[in-house]
């Protein structure tokens, strides 16, 4: 690949290209319907540059100076006056997932460094936005904070104004253990109810994974469980149609606004934080290059998708449940903990499920074939 520069934003040779990007379906996903006028608000083309790699123009990287009443407005008590909020997004599909988002972040915080850095760089990504996350996370931000401000749930990340060189090879910052972030959720439940949007928020964006693992749970035996088949196995195959799609995981607005009683909500937070702190004890970061680019991240939510489909199925079989819920459960985890280890154990499971319901299939034929010759012949 060649290196990547930034180039100024001309709007009068560059706001038809902007405004194609603004139609691509992976920019609307996550920008929403945006106008090349609302981008290019009053004296915002100044700090607009292009992300070029080569002659080909990739997509945009903007910043703004942030002032104390507009942090202190929005609840964002990390970020000092002065800070500069970056935005960005890569307009070119088939440019994502190659490591042109953290370089071009680099290279606007080495111009604005200049001639004297600012007090600290943040920008706001959503929190189902994984590929976002990782990439920022390469460019020295970490997570700071998740706020909700009508949009859906948001991550807030923060990198110091500090040179770039100092905070690349600065030890990295690591997020609290998901087990601990749920003890401190049970802590400020106390007597209140809460919807599932709210868990989610809350959750910082592992609640969708979280919902996996207690939809797959009941099916890990190898008798299968009447009446769950049905609503769980649907919860998993919605979940995993989403992912392996490419979009953030979704539910309906009368799923994510219902609201849960406290006794239930901290039973059930109770035991997805034993169980979460199980996988923490036994799975660990390893192997992590097998969880990058974006085919693995489909590949996992196609083996999702079907597995939820085969919970679905109200078949009577021994271990017809317990194979596709092992798959999911493995899965996630792996996704969780970044733990490559686990991921070829899921993947494991799932070539194991595939191999179990296609003996069922062919074996139930080959059975039918041989019992209608066998009563042919008497």
């Amino acid at each position: 690949m060649d290196h990547i520069r930034l180039l100024g934003f001309e709007p009068g040779h560059h706001s038809a290209l902007l405004g194609r990007w603004l139609l691509q379906p992976h920019v609307v996903e996550w920008w929403g319907q945006r106008t090349v006028a609302e981008v290019l608000a009053p004296g915002s083309a100044e700090n607009l540059r292009l992300i070029a790699c080569g002659e080909r123009l990739l997509g945009i990287i903007r910043w703004r100076r942030s002032t104390r009443s507009e942090l202190a407005s929005a609840g964002w008590h990390p970020i000092a006056a002065g800070g500069v909020n970056l935005d960005l997004f890569i307009g070119e599909a088939g440019e994502l997932g190659r490591g042109i988002g953290p370089e071009a972040i680099r290279l606007a915080i080495a111009e604005l460094s200049q001639p004297e850095p600012p007090p600290c760089y943040f920008l706001r990504t959503a929190l189902a936005n994984e590929r976002a996350r990782r990439a920022f996370l390469k460019a020295g931000f970490t997570a700071e904070t998740v706020f909700d401000e009508g949009n859906g749930p948001q991550r807030l990340m923060v990198r110091t104004g500090e040179s770039p060189r100092a905070i690349d090879s600065a030890p990295p910052r690591h997020a609290p253990a998901f087990s601990q972030e749920l003890r401190e959720l049970m802590g400020r439940l106390g007597d209140s109810s809460l919807s599932i949007r709210e868990v989610l928020a809350a959750t910082r964006g592992r609640g969708f994974e979280l919902l996996l693992l207690l939809a797959s749970l009941p099916f890990v035996t190898p008798i299968p469980l009447p009446g769950l088949s049905t609503p769980l196995g649907s919860l998993v195959f919605l979940v995993g149609t989403r992912l392996a799609l490419g979009r953030r995981p979704w539910l309906p607005d009368w799923v994510l606004d219902r609201r849960m009683p406290p006794r239930f909500l901290g039973a059930v937070l109770g035991a997805a934080r034993r169980m979460v702190r199980c996988l923490e004890v036994l799975l660990r970061p390893r192997l992590e290059y097998l969880h990058g680019g974006r085919i693995v991240g489909h590949a996992i939510g196609i083996m999702i998708m079907v597995s939820g489909a085969l919970l679905l199925l109200p078949l009577p079989f021994p271990f017809s449940n317990g194979l596709p819920a092992s798959t999911v459960i493995l899965l996630t985890a792996s996704a969780m903990e970044r733990d490559g280890l686990c991921l070829i154990a899921g993947v494991g499971a799932f070539v194991c499920t595939i191999a179990y319901f296609a003996l069922l299939v062919f074996g139930g034929a080959w059975l039918l074939e041989w019992c209608s010759h066998a009563v042919g012949l008497s």
